[in-house]
């Protein structure tokens, strides 16, 4: 009974380690002369392209961060997850290094093919300009915002929990409709994470706003509306009695013959046309002229009574 009374003290032979349910490896890998069991964390797999069912190099390495921070692995067992991670162009990147390098050559390797290349005042100035689009939801917005933020702190530009920063950024960069609706949350809210709760919830609000109302609404008549429409109609009946008018006297004047403008001196020649002649026919006429009609010399002259001819008399008649 006291054999079985005295607790022996845990050591090394009689502790049992309970692995982490993590993909694991059966077979036995020779590490620093001993046979051991290798484990090693299950890694989302990455190329550098962002195909499809891949992260990008930022969750990428955030995840082989947090595996570093947590401390669940050895450098060795993440560095043997990030292989088995690898694909493509990532694959022939590790490949390049050989073999024997560390978690901190693979890491420098890779950031240098996928990391970010812009400067500080490139992505500072890509923060202080983000703008939402018009169709882009708020979530989707502050997403950006929050990715261009990350990328600012990575490079210094501003402090990771300076979240007044964050919050200014995403309110000056709403829609303008939302922007006056977030105006009073903006100076009441001071927590980032509410902020951006309360800006769904306006922005839900503005989307059954516009739902509900279902009928277009018809558009009020002004007066200078109507008096624009009254004169449009006034001219629009004058030009029809213009048209008419045209139309009549094109076809009452259709069988006229044109007779072109002549002056009045012309026309004088035209109907007169030996007027002048007649004017001075005594200048212009020789002897052998014979007027139209009898002058009163002949028309009043004696006839001879012996043959009835004019011109003489009975004596001196010739018959």
């Amino acid at each position: 009974m006291h054999n079985f009374s005295v607790v022996k003290p845990k050591t090394k032979s009689n502790v049992i380690i309970k692995q982490d349910p993590v993909h694991t490896d059966n077979k036995s890998n020779v590490h620093g002369g001993q046979f051991a069991s290798f484990n090693f964390p299950k890694i989302q797999n990455f190329s550098g392209e962002q195909n499809k069912g891949e992260v990008s190099w930022p969750c990428f390495k955030f995840e082989v961060d947090s595996l570093l921070a947590e401390g669940l692995f050895s450098q060795e067992q993440i560095l043997h997850g990030i292989r088995k991670a690898a694909k493509e162009n990532a694959a022939e990147s590790l490949r390049r290094l050989g073999v024997g390098v560390n978690l901190q050559q693979v890491l420098i390797k890779l950031e240098s093919v996928y990391g970010d290349i812009e400067s500080k005042e490139v992505i500072l100035r890509s923060l202080y300009n983000c703008t939402q689009k018009p169709n882009e939801s708020v979530s989707s917005f502050a997403s950006r915002v929050e990715d261009l933020f990350d990328k600012a702190v990575g490079v210094g530009g501003v402090k990771k929990n300076d979240f007044e920063i964050l919050k200014g950024v995403l309110y000056q960069g709403l829609r303008k409709e939302l922007k006056h609706m977030a105006a009073y949350k903006h100076d009441t809210v001071n927590n980032y994470d509410t902020f951006k709760i309360e800006l769904r919830k306006l922005e839900l609000d503005l989307i059954d706003e516009k739902n509900s109302e279902t009928k277009p609404c018809k558009p009020v008549v002004t007066p200078e509306t109507s008096e624009i429409n009254e004169i449009k109609n006034l001219l629009k009946k004058l030009n029809e009695r213009i048209d008419k008018i045209e139309n009549e006297k094109s076809g009452k004047y259709e069988h006229v013959q044109y007779i072109p403008y002549t002056s009045r001196g012309e026309r004088r020649g035209q109907f007169y046309p030996n007027r002048g002649e007649r004017r001075g026919f005594r200048s212009q006429v020789g002897r052998n002229f014979r007027p139209s009609r009898p002058t009163s010399s002949f028309t009043f002259a004696r006839s001879c009574h012996k043959c009835g001819q004019t011109g003489h008399f009975q004596a001196q008649c010739p018959n």
